[in-house]
């Protein structure tokens, strides 16, 4: 039976595991529980990324939302540094804790505070889980064997660009149709779904050629443990840098991951500024020379850039601005793009075609390769 969970702090990041709640292997939403500074509360789940609606009410009253659940789902949340709002959420949780309420953490933390967290849930006798003990690579040694599971990537152009919230609507997809998936999911948090998040080993400072024969070796050793019909793998960060001042990280990692794992269907997800076809055509020649790899659907999100901030150059992080439903589709899905695969993420009847499409093309590769 599953546990019935409150979701905090609700945010944009906390969305998609609202919507796709259904999902989650332990845990039955509730409530979804915001800061009261966001202006929620009230209103349907969804307004947090001006998406698709979830069914559930924003509730801004930590307290009294505690007395309908067993645990606390701690959702990722963009806390700016120093920031006095981290404390805000552990008085929370604390609070939550000596009310006997479990706690499971996805929000990245510092170490000193997870420790603290952990010493609190043992003195109150309640359960503690926090994301990063949940992605641990189990040390296999490097394995050759050819990756045989069909893989389906997906990438982003930018960051924030709903690459999170498309793997999530193509694994609903896939699984309501019986297939088998092993989700590799672009952000923290996969976990509740029983899928796994992107390994943190991809980040430590290791040879790069590690890196690639590690993640290899964790697709096989998933292929195994599984038996999927499909792998659906997200791949965190962005394609291009943004500017000079923001390189993302001179986006490696996409060219790691096509190293590891070369992608049978590619998906990629772009901002609504950049939906148009002279990107198209520049990203598909970048995928085909670059990473050996088709560009076979495009994915348009219901964000832009903030234009501010990157004509001023003011800020230390990109700004990222959430359309509504009737400013989106005034400059969107316009006819010169029509004849290309976009589908845009808050639609669910164009997110159904680019499912159906992605299987069509999937069998048919199979069907292909004389292995029908």
């Amino acid at each position: 039976m599953k546990k019935r969970a409150i979701i905090y702090p609700y945010n944009q990041l906390a969305a998609q595991f609202v919507r796709y709640r259904e999902h989650l292997n332990d845990f039955e939403i509730a409530e979804a529980v915001s800061p009261p500074g966001l202006s929620m509360g009230g209103y349907d789940a969804g307004i947090a990324d001006e998406g698709i609606g979830t069914g559930l009410t924003v509730t801004e009253n930590f307290e009294e939302a505690l007395q309908t659940c067993d645990t606390v789902i701690v959702s990722e949340y963009p806390i700016p540094q120093d920031s006095m709002f981290l404390g805000k959420i552990l008085e929370n949780l604390l609070f939550a804790m000596k009310k006997g309420k479990n706690i499971h953490c996805i929000l990245s933390l510092p170490d000193s505070t997870v420790a603290f967290l952990q010493a609190q849930a043992k003195h109150y006798h309640i359960r503690f889980t926090y994301q990063g003990e949940n992605n641990i690579f189990p040390g296999l040694p490097f394995s050759e064997e050819e990756i045989t599971t069909p893989i389906v990537t997906i990438i982003g152009m930018s960051e924030n660009c709903s690459k999170f919230e498309t793997e999530l609507a193509l694994y609903s997809r896939l699984r309501k149709k019986g297939y088998r998936v092993s989700l590799i999911g672009s952000r923290n948090g996969c976990e509740l779904f029983g899928q796994y998040s992107f390994p943190k080993f991809m980040y430590e400072p290791l040879l790069e050629e590690e890196k690639i024969d590690r993640l290899h070796s964790y697709i096989t050793y998933l292929e195994k443990k599984d038996n999927p019909d499909v792998i659906v793998l997200g791949i965190p960060g962005a394609l291009l840098p943004t500017d000079k001042k923001h390189k993302n990280h001179y986006c490696i990692l996409p060219t790691e991951v096509a190293c590891a794992a070369p992608s049978d269907y590619t998906i990629l997800t772009v901002l609504a500024d950049q939906a148009n076809e002279r990107n198209y055509h520049m990203m598909e020649k970048m995928l085909l020379y670059r990473y050996r790899s088709s560009l076979d659907a495009v994915v348009i999100s219901n964000t832009r850039f903030n234009q501010d901030g990157l004509v001023n150059n003011s800020q230390a992080e990109v700004g990222y601005d959430i359309l509504p439903p009737k400013w989106r589709e005034l400059d969107i899905r316009a006819e010169d793009l029509r004849h290309l695969p976009f589908y845009r993420v808050y639609s669910p009847e164009e997110m159904d075609a680019m499912e159906e499409r992605m299987e069509d093309s999937l069998e048919s590769n199979y069907q292909n390769q004389g292995l029908a």
